[in-house]
């Protein structure tokens, strides 16, 4: 009987061993899987930002709208400065052929 008990106690103790190598191995497919997601993610990111600044490179300086963030404008127009087209007239009912 004390045998019985033995083999039986063993056996849950394989059973439970089992079980923990099996949770560590699929914690760690997991983490795994996680940062090759990563990984990919930022070498897209790398390929757009590549891609959009050559997109950027083609817009003509002379024809632009001022950026307010301060990322596009051409060389020598901040972010803050003052935008000419901001002194024209404008009346919204005009250009919508309201009223």
């Amino acid at each position: 009987m004390a045998e019985n008990i033995n083999d039986s106690i063993e056996n849950k103790l394989e059973d439970a061993e089992l079980m923990m190598a099996k949770s560590y191995t699929q914690n760690i497919l997991e983490n795994a899987m996680i940062i090759g997601a990563k990984i990919a993610r930022s070498e897209e990111v790398e390929l757009f930002r590549v891609e959009f600044a050559e997109r950027v490179k083609t817009f003509d300086p002379w024809n632009y709208i001022i950026d307010r963030w301060g990322l596009f404008n051409p060389p020598g127009v901040n972010y803050d400065d003052h935008d000419p087209d901001d002194d024209i007239p404008f009346n919204p009912e005009d250009f919508l052929g309201e009223g």
